[in-house]
């Protein structure tokens, strides 16, 4: 996913983030000038603030930590596309998204 948005938009900066060193950097590698991040997708306040200042943010996670990871996304201010199941409605989150300017 990430590398076909790399691909599509001109001028796209990717991190790619991913609690395990190893894995972000691996994905990094797969796509030519994208940065890593480790991110603790369990502490909401670290996705927060890692994700907060990107324009963008690319969501695939277990579906555990889909919902969560909408809201913060929402909370930074970030605009958001996400392929992860969850069982929480997003759509409850589209009025604190339009609040804060952003598409989730």
């Amino acid at each position: 996913m990430a590398r076909e948005f790399a691909s599509s938009v001109d001028g796209a900066r990717m991190t790619m983030a991913d609690i395990d060193e190893k894995r972000a950097k691996s994905a990094a590698s797969a796509i030519p000038g994208a940065d890593w991040i480790i991110i603790d997708t369990t502490d909401y306040k670290d996705l927060v603030g890692k994700i907060r200042g990107y324009d963008m943010v690319l969501g695939a996670l277990p579906g555990d930590y889909g919902y969560m990871s909408i809201k913060a996304a929402i909370e930074a201010r970030a605009n958001m596309v996400d392929i992860s199941y969850t069982v929480e409605d997003p759509l409850e989150l589209d009025a604190a998204a339009k609040e804060k300017g952003v598409t989730v």
